[in-house]
């Protein structure tokens, strides 16, 4: 009914022979790895420099407004969807941006169908990457 291990630490502690006070996980965590290593605010500023670092190669190169960037992203993971009417929140005045870019092009005859560029799937993968790096 009762836990042993429970009953002797709380005899050990009463008795003095085991400290009362526990370091938090964290704490021990920090010291352990702060070698070396400045710590607090210092610490976690290096690390978003590093972070920023690390994304900056992934930066996207076309200027693109955020909408326009999302079109183009989905553009990307669903090559089936092809005209303005089949793409979530894309309008002609937007496909026409990304045309403007050379992300899109034209496709067959009828010029309301859309398909991307190789530089239009590159910043797409671009995007798509420093989107998840975000801090």
């Amino acid at each position: 009914m009762w836990d042993k291990r429970a009953i002797d630490a709380k005899l050990d502690e009463i008795s003095g022979l085991v400290s009362s006070t526990r370091e938090d996980p964290f704490d021990k965590w920090e010291r352990e790895n702060r070698i070396g290593r400045s710590s607090g605010r210092d610490s976690l500023a290096e690390w978003r420099a590093g972070k920023e670092k690390r994304r900056a190669k992934y930066r996207p190169q076309m200027g693109l407004e955020y909408r326009i960037e999302s079109i183009l992203v989905y553009m990307a993971a669903h090559p089936e969807c092809d005209t303005a009417a089949s793409i979530p929140n894309a309008g002609p005045a937007m496909l026409e941006a990304l045309l403007k870019a050379g992300a899109v092009r034209t496709v067959g005859r009828e010029a309301l169908r859309y398909a991307l560029t190789e530089e239009g799937s590159a910043e797409a993968a671009r995007i798509k990457k420093w989107r998840s790096l975000a801090p």
